[in-house]
């Protein structure tokens, strides 16, 4: 295990949560703050210690993942959880706890310092209880809800996870290619869908980053259909969103196919939804505006009137999870970074008719965008 890579991680972490301890239950912080690839565990970050709570189930696995002296690491019940991260808490002095409101409740962290009020550490009374703007208070303890400190962090990738989601982009690339060789009118979405999730299996992926996107016909005009039983007919475009999930990274890629002769309004807006994406690439680079890429992409769509059948935002940072920071919308505070790795995917949705999407991933360098995904651009018809 590379301990030195933690190590900078937990410390960019304390950096963001400005001393504060720093308390998750979701598995994917956890892997990357430690390597524990477990799916149960607490973890608690603060400046003084580190700690990785689990249980016998995962004893042997914690063990083999977690370095212990960048971690304490505790095998327990499930019910001496609460009493050891009051000890824990009490230990780092945290008067200051961030947690994520999306992994854990404010009931549970209730608990824990009801526990404390018990054993007369802090001398809490439950009716001190206060909500505040960013966070709620019980005595003198502030809770802070802050998902975003390890997204932050998360979003700038480093070069060994750069070199995964590369590698499993050419896995991913790779089962788009043997799937469209297999695609013929008389199939269902369903079964597109699931020659390129056991191609993907049989070469390695541990599983796709979301359920496999195949929409024909009409039902591609919209955005985010699930593959369906709907056979594939004869002269009609097919949506393909697909990606893979291989060492725990994800990938995320569209390509717009055509079964038999595209019209030309079809190929004519093929074109343009293509160039806009190109347009929204050549910008990117580090301190670049998250929300100007967005910007642009529906600002070249909007000299063909196109704007208004852009349904959804330009794109998102992939890693861990498929959606991350940063967000590419109209509405983003995010600015690009070098290490981040996001999505550029405009597309046009014409309701009962047809949509087009195509999605590359890019890698953000300084000066420049590096496009990650192999696959070809142009029009693919079968």
């Amino acid at each position: 295990m590379n301990v030195n890579k933690f190590k900078k991680r937990i410390e960019a972490l304390l950096m963001k949560t400005g001393g504060r301890t720093f308390i998750t239950s979701e598995s994917e912080h956890i892997y990357y703050f430690s390597g524990f690839t477990g799916d149960y565990a607490l973890m608690i970050i603060g400046y003084k210690s580190n700690h990785i709570i689990t249980t016998e189930m995962f004893e042997e696995q914690v063990y083999n993942d977690v370095d212990s002296s960048l971690f304490n690491i505790h095998v327990v019940k499930k019910k001496e959880i609460n009493p050891l991260v009051v000890d824990i808490l009490l230990e780092n002095e945290s008067e200051e706890i961030c947690i994520s409101s999306q992994d854990t409740t404010i009931n549970s962290f209730v608990s824990v310092i009801e526990a404390a009020k018990d054993n007369k550490i802090f001398g809490v009374n439950k009716k001190l209880i206060s909500l505040r703007d960013d966070h709620f208070a019980v005595g003198d303890i502030r809770i802070y809800f802050s998902e975003n400190y390890p997204l932050v962090v998360r979003a700038v990738k480093d070069e060994e996870e750069i070199e995964i989601i590369k590698r499993n982009l050419l896995l991913s690339d790779e089962a788009f290619l043997y799937t469209l060789r297999m695609i013929k009118p008389g199939m269902t979405e369903i079964e597109v869908a699931a020659e390129f999730e056991y191609y993907s299996r049989k070469k390695g992926a541990e599983g796709v980053s979301f359920p496999t996107i195949v929409a024909s016909g009409s039902r591609s005009s919209v955005p985010h259909a699930t593959a369906s039983n709907k056979v594939i007919n004869n002269n009609e475009p097919i949506i393909f969103d697909f990606g893979i999930k291989m060492d725990r990274y994800c990938t995320d890629t569209t390509r717009t196919i055509f079964v038999g002769k595209p019209s030309d309004k079809f190929v004519e807006t093929y074109k343009i939804v293509l160039d806009a994406m190109n347009e929204g690439i050549a910008i990117i680079k580090a301190g670049v505006k998250a929300s100007d890429i967005d910007s642009k992409v529906r600002g070249y769509l909007a000299k063909y009137g196109l704007d208004s059948y852009f349904l959804h935002g330009t794109g998102h940072g992939v890693g861990l999870d498929i959606h991350e920071l940063p967000t590419l919308n109209e509405t983003s505070n995010d600015i690009l970074r070098e290490g981040m790795i996001v999505t550029v995917e405009p597309g046009v949705y014409f309701k009962n008719e047809f949509g087009i999407r195509i999605e590359n991933m890019v890698l953000v360098r300084k000066n420049s965008a590096e496009v990650l995904t192999t696959l070809p651009t142009e029009l693919l018809v079968v």
